[in-house]
């Protein structure tokens, strides 16, 4: 039994490929991030403008 929990401790095939799948993760996480940041900076500026082109009646 121990002979087997040691093989599967020392195993590390597909190690590289759940480092890349998790470094993928925080890319999107980050990139979502950035884009509601920016999506709510861009309504403001929208609202600027079109209030600036059509001002409120």
């Amino acid at each position: 039994m121990l002979d087997v929990l040691n093989w599967i401790g020392e195993d590390e095939r597909g190690t590289a490929a759940i480092e890349y799948g998790l470094i993928a993760a925080l890319i999107s996480v980050a990139g979502i991030a950035a884009l509601t940041l920016a999506g709510e900076s861009l309504e403001q500026l929208l609202n600027i403008v079109a209030t600036a082109v059509w001002p409120p009646a």
